[in-house]
């Protein structure tokens, strides 16, 4: 049986970016509606902590890793490319 993990779903690409440069792996992009991209992360207690980071104006991150990463998603966005 294979593993599940819990996803994280957000179509928010500028948490998305500060996500990948805190080194929160993506797990995929939905891309099902042309309207409305979603990035999936894992789901753990790291990301939990990492995001309460965000959300509090505590996190710091590179600032050209996390232009390069919004960058990055764009690209993906755009691109016929699957993760």
């Amino acid at each position: 049986m294979e593993n599940q993990i819990d996803i994280l779903q957000t179509s928010d690409i500028k948490t998305s970016a500060y996500l990948l440069s805190a080194g929160v792996s993506l797990v995929r992009i939905i891309k099902n509606n042309p309207q409305k991209i979603v990035f999936c992360f894992p789901q753990n207690q790291e990301v939990k902590r990492v995001l309460q980071l965000y959300w509090t104006n505590k996190a710091q991150v590179n600032p050209r890793n996390l232009f390069d990463n919004f960058d990055y998603l764009k690209d993906l966005i755009h691109r016929d490319y699957d993760i």
